[in-house]
């Protein structure tokens, strides 16, 4: 029997039993309010006056604005998500006073629909340099000889026109402020984290359930997608069997189930713009011996890891400990089969 895909013809075959425990987070779910949305943008001005008015500060280290093109900073200071494109919309926060946006003329009406709350929004027409926009607020706000942070995820050519066009201010990175912000969470992102991550296990262990032979990787990652969709949340996995799964990212060589061979399942779901990620490793029926002794080196390592996790302690360290314990195990050296380092190494979740 196959899966048939949604959307394919006629109706997609019932889950197996399984997913019949699976039901939508419903209230579980709080959504960011605007007031939390306010404080993020009040914690970067905070961060800015910090960096200010610090003793002994070099020129460098004081912010007198950030500068934010769309991408998932914008989002989490203002709440919603924007297109990037070749057209520059911008969130600029000052130092002291309101924010400002600045958008395309023909996107204002669209722009305005999703503001949470009143903020400023200056428009450019298409035979304008939008960046003289940014140059009158600059000047308005007193902001003549003062240090613009920028984005990590600018593009170039907004940063570039954006310092052409005001070559009085000096610019740097604006990770101070912004990752200052995004990098420590608060007790409700972290919960909305939490419940992504539980859906993702849940869904994930339904999945291992429904495992039998003759399935392909698209097979399961169906019935992935469709457990997602059974809790009315966004998400999906990367599937893969056997030898594919020893890769970081898999194979796109299409292969099928049997008895014994090992089941990777990679990725997760997304609640209130929260993103799970999340790896389960599983096998169908019985595992070879090998599989199980590779199963208890990589438990340790993670044991060790979460040890080694300390305040205080450079991250790298962590990646030392999980892999000495798989190289003391003979799975080395160094990078020979633990191909990557351990986790993501991003700057914001």
């Amino acid at each position: 029997e196959t899966l048939a895909p949604q959307g394919q013809g006629g109706a997609a075959a019932a889950l197996p039993p399984a997913f019949d425990s699976l039901k939508p987070l419903g209230d579980r779910v709080k959504p960011i309010t605007t007031d939390e949305y306010k404080a993020r943008v009040a914690k970067a001005q905070k961060l800015m006056a910090e960096s200010a008015s610090a003793q002994n500060s070099q020129s460098t280290s004081k912010i007198d604005a950030v500068f934010i093109a769309p991408g998932t900073t914008l989002t989490y200071y203002l709440g919603f998500r924007w297109w990037p494109s070749e057209r520059i919309l911008a969130l600029l926060i000052p130092r002291e006073g309101d924010p400002l946006l600045i958008s395309p003329a023909f996107e204002e009406a669209r722009l305005r629909e999703q503001l949470r709350w009143p903020i400023e929004v200056r428009t450019w027409e298409e035979d304008e340099n939008p960046y003289t926009v940014a140059a009158k607020w600059f000047a308005d706000r007193g902001i003549r000889t003062g240090q613009v942070g920028i984005e990590q995820t600018t593009a170039y050519m907004f940063f570039d026109n954006l310092r052409r066009t005001v070559p009085t201010l000096s610019y740097t990175s604006g990770d101070p402020i912004t990752v200052g912000c995004r990098a420590v969470k608060s007790d409700h992102e972290l919960e909305l984290m939490r419940l992504a991550c539980e859906a993702t296990c849940a869904v994930y262990k339904a999945t291992f359930a429904s495992l039998r032979e003759g399935m392909t990787q698209s097979e399961v990652e169906r019935l992935v997608q469709r457990g997602y969709a059974k809790m009315q949340l966004r998400g999906g996995a990367s599937v893969e069997f056997g030898v594919s799964s020893s890769l970081p990212h898999g194979s796109s060589e299409e292969q099928v189930l049997r008895e014994g061979v090992g089941v990777m399942i990679d990725d997760g779901c997304v609640v209130e713009g929260y993103q799970s990620d999340v790896t389960r490793m599983g096998v169908l029926g019985k595992p070879p011996e090998k599989l199980e002794r590779a199963f208890e080196i990589v438990r340790h390592a993670q044991d060790a890891a979460l040890a080694a996790a300390q305040a205080g302690h450079p991250c790298g360290s962590v990646d030392d400990a999980a892999r000495k314990v798989i190289v003391d195990a003979g799975y080395g050296p160094g990078y020979k089969y633990f191909e990557h380092r351990l986790g993501h190494a991003d700057t914001m979740a």
